[in-house]
């Protein structure tokens, strides 16, 4: 499906068997992706009441900004890997890959068993097409 070494404008393409063999590691990633944003979320809406009732909150605002520093950083680590993060809500990737010379993503949302979509490059989710 990819051509190992191949460079391109995404710097990595992925076989199916690349991306898969990485996948249990990028799932995990999401996970904790998945759980530092609800946590975000949890710390932004104390904030929001406390700045709503004119009050300070000199222990969230530091929190705040750790947790948001921790998930930029578990992002760049899934980035890093040549994976391309789509939407952290949904936990949706893609993998760049050449399928029958032209380049595409192998399509992975946060939930599914395993890849089993692809798409073009200007098709996104909507597209995707089963292995």
């Amino acid at each position: 499906m990819s051509q190992r070494g191949a460079s391109g404008r995404f710097g990595r393409y992925f076989t199916l068997d690349d991306a898969l063999a990485i996948l249990p590691e990028i799932q995990d990633q999401l996970l904790r992706i998945s759980r530092k944003r609800a946590d975000i979320r949890g710390l932004a809406a104390e904030l929001e009441t406390t700045v709503r009732g004119n009050g300070q909150s000199q222990e969230a605002q530091p929190q705040f900004i750790k947790l948001v520093r921790e998930l930029e950083g578990l992002v760049h680590e899934v980035q890093e890997r040549g994976v391309i993060v789509r939407d952290l809500d949904t936990g949706l990737i893609d993998f760049p890959s050449i399928r029958d010379g032209e380049e595409i993503f192998l399509c992975y949302r946060l939930g599914e068993e395993t890849i089993e979509f692809w798409h073009g490059l200007e098709e996104g989710f909507p597209g995707r097409k089963p292995l």
